[in-house]
């Protein structure tokens, strides 16, 4: 008797289904202009450093290019963008010292303040993980440069990625930006009600 195969769970095959949702093109076109082309024109001008840095910072950015408006856009990109800067300012003075004891004490320090801000917020929580990062990348990347240049060329492809943000907006969906979860949100209590009703029936 041939025993009966198993059938695949669905967290193992939903990422090999075809997802027919919409594309949002938008998006995709930021996600291509993003961090390639500000790496391209540092290795073309003889600059690699730069475009090291400002790619870096434009694909920290696209980490946090959520759908929304153009408001909520510009803070979901914009604080984690600060922090970035900040972070790379940090790790690439630490670098510029000089290795020492108090280098741990320090990269601690910066790590307690991010975890700190990551309970305020998911905002909040991108931006003090891409300050850490950015801490332990400025402080670990052996590149040329001041340490406020290097910071700056971060925020630079940061503000890179707004700006395509401001420029390639998604479509509005109907009814609103948050009309789709909503509706889910809905379709989700009206389940709920239902299986009270039904546990309080006969």
């Amino acid at each position: 008797m041939l025993r009966a195969q198993r059938a695949v769970p669905a967290w193992l095959a939903h990422p090999f289904r075809w997802q027919r949702l919409p594309v949002p093109w938008a998006a995709v076109a930021r996600g291509a202009l993003c961090a390639g082309p500000l790496l391209g024109a540092g290795i073309a001008t003889g600059h690699p450093a730069p475009g090291v840095l400002a790619g870096l910072g434009s694909m920290l950015a696209g980490v946090n290019d959520r759908p929304g408006t153009r408001r909520t856009g510009i803070v979901h990109i914009g604080l984690p963008a600060l922090a970035s800067a900040l972070g790379m300012l940090i790790g690439a003075s630490l670098q510029a010292a000089g290795a020492g004891w108090w280098l741990v004490p320090a990269l601690f320090a910066v790590g307690f303040v991010s975890g700190a801000g990551s309970v305020a917020g998911p905002v909040r929580s991108n931006a003090g993980m891409q300050m850490l990062a950015t801490t332990i990348l400025g402080a670990g990347m052996p590149l040329p440069g001041a340490p406020w240049a290097k910071a700056l060329y971060v925020l630079a492809g940061c503000l890179w990625l707004l700006l395509l943000r401001l420029v390639l907006r998604s479509p509005r969906p109907a009814g609103g930006a948050l009309s789709g979860e909503r509706a889910a949100v809905a379709t989700v209590f009206d389940a709920l009600a239902d299986a009270l009703g039904a546990a309080g029936g006969a």
